[in-house]
């Protein structure tokens, strides 16, 4: 985040509200403290992108996307309240920014080489593979994540928001609908059709 000017004002705490570690360091990183924008980084980043990568399928959009999401928490920092928790709060960010990519995607289709030549910055994400691991059991794995993947991202964007958010997010139903806007029942029913259709999709690696 070193191209970042941090420049924002102070963000003041509303009255009787609980100070997060979140909310404190959003509050440094508005007052110009950039070690404190870094550290939100690398606290939440990995959620943030595993996030993007199964709403959006490809790990260059996704990297892409996840960079998008905290240039715009950084822009907002002097904004957030801690009215909701900061997790509901950024994974309302990422949704949009992943909801945003699908729109752009669906105007203007793209390769895959093309995606992973598009250019700007990513954020950089190692999701390693415990080096104990065999080399088959690893290619099991990326096979299992694979297909995973595909059933994920075949399923309708509704359904895969609620999905991810749940999963990957660890957000609550209640957390989901302060999120996506919809109601828990709904909530509910379009986890429950989601999870119908992934148990058919991947019944082979089950």
């Amino acid at each position: 985040m070193a191209d970042l000017e941090l420049t924002k004002p102070a963000a003041e705490q509303p009255p009787g509200a609980a100070m997060s570690d979140e909310y404190l360091l959003l509050t440094r990183a508005a007052q110009g403290d950039r070690a404190a924008f870094d550290e939100l980084m690398d606290l939440h980043q990995a959620s943030v992108y595993r996030f993007c990568l199964f709403m959006l399928g490809d790990e260059a959009q996704a990297a892409d996307t996840t960079q998008d999401v905290f240039l715009k928490v950084f822009r907002a920092a002097g904004r957030y309240r801690p009215t909701a928790s900061f997790n509901t709060w950024l994974m309302r960010i990422a949704r949009n920014a992943c909801l945003n990519e699908l729109r752009r995607r669906r105007r203007h289709p793209t390769t895959p080489l093309e995606r992973e030549n598009r250019g700007g910055q990513t954020v950089p994400v190692q999701i390693a593979a415990p080096e104990a691991a065999r080399p088959d059991s690893r290619a099991e794995a990326a096979e299992r994540s694979a297909a995973v993947r595909r059933a994920v991202g075949n399923l309708p964007p509704d359904q895969r928001t609620v999905v991810s958010l749940a999963k990957l997010g660890g957000l609550s139903y209640e957390e989901i609908s302060k999120v996506t806007g919809k109601s828990v029942p709904a909530i509910k029913s379009l986890m429950h059709r989601a999870k119908l259709a992934l148990a058919e999709a991947l019944a082979d690696y089950v």
